[in-house]
């Protein structure tokens, strides 16, 4: 959570299986902005493996040079893990751009076959959202759509439904 001018805001998990091992990571912010985090939980589906679960939300400014530190981070933080892992967010960041390759390295987008822009919610001309997963053989990507909600937030939402293999 974090507290601004403008209120508090920050990030959270829902699932409707038990999550264990709640962590928050920092994410870098040597320039002093509003700090980024991921926040990441094992997810324990029934009939399935447990697999990693980790929403983000990177810097928004328009110079990609701290997303991509904090794409390295993720990258590394990640690596470590050894379970199947889900990432999602908010990226400020197009397909093509730096940091998104980075993470494009380690994990698949879940809408490549498919991609939809999802800002602005209004009209949507852009793609800085997405769903990733890895390792690839693990997972299959049963649908994605983007979900045309123009008022809950500045973004359209990304649905994503995948299947993790036994």
């Amino acid at each position: 959570m974090c507290s601004s001018d403008l209120g508090a805001y920050g990030q959270a998990l829902l699932s409707r299986w038990p999550l264990e091992d709640f962590a928050v990571h920092m994410l870098p912010n040597p320039v002093a902005r509003e700090p980024r985090i991921a926040v990441a939980a094992v997810v324990r589906a029934p009939g399935l493996k447990p697999f990693l679960f980790v929403g983000t939300h990177l810097d928004a400014n328009r110079d990609g040079a701290l997303r991509e530190l904090q794409a390295q981070e993720l990258v590394r933080l990640l690596a470590r893990d050894p379970r199947p892992t889900l990432l999602a967010g908010d990226f400020n960041a197009a397909p093509d751009s730096r940091p998104m390759t980075l993470l494009l390295g380690s994990f698949a987008d879940a809408a490549a076959a498919r991609p939809e822009p999802t800002i602005p919610a209004e009209r949507p001309t852009r793609r800085i959202d997405f769903v990733l997963f890895r390792p690839i053989a693990q997972w299959s990507v049963v649908a994605v759509s983007v979900i045309a909600e123009p008022i809950a937030s500045d973004h359209r939402p990304v649905l994503a439904n995948l299947m993790l293999r036994p």
